[in-house]
């Protein structure tokens, strides 16, 4: 699986491979040159789709559907993170021992002794069963 996204990066030409025994990958280019939208275009498709996720229709066609607005926005946020965050927080972070500045990520604070008691629920698509 890591052969495969390794593989799908540099034919994107993101990273280059030095084979060989010593050999591994890096970043073609500095790390503040690329974003976290170009790895997201070589695995993502974004969907071209106009219709409503919740049903409905069209979506911009008729009356819209209760979470259009929040849906754009969201969507709107995502897009202007991948655009702007680049590789260079990581960079800054192995060789400066600290994250960048605003960009801060904190690992959740977990209980120890809480035990989930029922497995966690899947937002994922159910696949359909056969017609």
């Amino acid at each position: 699986m890591l052969a495969k996204i390794l593989a799908s990066l540099s034919q994107a030409q993101l990273i280059v491979c030095s084979p060989g025994p010593g050999g591994g990958y890096a970043l073609s280019r500095a790390p503040h040159a690329i974003t976290f939208q170009q790895v997201a275009d070589v695995f993502e498709r974004e969907d071209p789709s106009p219709l409503c996720p919740f049903g409905g229709g069209i979506c911009g066609v008729g009356k819209n559907c209760a979470l259009h607005d929040k849906l754009v926005e969201v969507k709107q946020q995502v897009s202007t993170f991948l655009e702007e965050t680049t590789f260079e927080i990581f960079r800054a972070a192995a060789q400066e021992g600290a994250l960048a500045e605003n960009a801060t990520v904190r690992p959740p604070k977990v209980d120890p002794t809480i035990v989930p008691t029922e497995p966690r629920e899947s937002f994922r698509v159910r696949k359909r069963r056969p017609v």
